[in-house]
């Protein structure tokens, strides 16, 4: 997949990782709730075990995993329950922004160095983004209403500086609704 030359396909390197190093990635995924705590209760080490970066800074990404209750539907995210978050934080999963690159650098699987320029990089978070929309989010959206129980796989944005939002937005990787539906 090495860049070369405006020959690389971005659509095909992000299909390959989502089921190469993505899907095996997933089974290591943090409790959702477990980090929001561990971030209340010890931020430095949460960002230490849990976080993964491609690059020096304050911002890490990591991949949650979680069962919860759907609260609400807005028009661009689900409010969700978890049930040992802490209770004054907000815990969203975005459906209509999905964008950034927290599902590509959670998964600690992509070596910055494969890539001969940052363009080829982003492009591959911009597909993964892509397919996420079209194959994760729309499905859940046409079936998903409150109350419902889910389990989630997703990957969220943080800044070491300010680690703890009053909102958290999981990117979905995957969402499966439990029960009757």
């Amino acid at each position: 997949w090495a860049s070369q030359e405006s020959s690389f396909d971005a659509a095909a390197y992000a299909s390959d990782f989502w089921v190469q190093k993505l899907k095996p990635a997933m089974n290591r995924a943090v409790a959702a709730d477990s980090l929001l705590q561990k971030i209340e209760t010890q931020p430095k080490i949460a960002f230490e075990q849990y976080g993964r970066s491609l690059g020096i800074g304050n911002l890490r990404c990591f991949l949650v995993k979680g069962l919860a209750i759907v609260k609400s539907i807005e028009q661009d995210r689900v409010e969700i329950s978890l049930p040992d978050a802490p209770t004054d934080q907000k815990v969203f999963i975005e459906t209509e922004y999905v964008y950034g690159n927290a599902v590509r650098d959670a998964s600690g699987k992509i070596n910055i160095n494969d890539f001969s320029n940052t363009m080829d990089l982003n492009n591959v978070s911009e597909e993964i983004n892509k397919k996420i929309r079209a194959e994760v989010v729309k499905p859940f959206l046409s079936k998903v209403r409150k109350g419902d129980q889910l389990s989630f796989v997703g990957a969220v944005e943080l800044n070491s500086k300010y680690p703890r939002p009053k909102e958290v937005e999981f990117i979905p990787i995957s969402l499966a609704l439990q029960g009757n539906n």
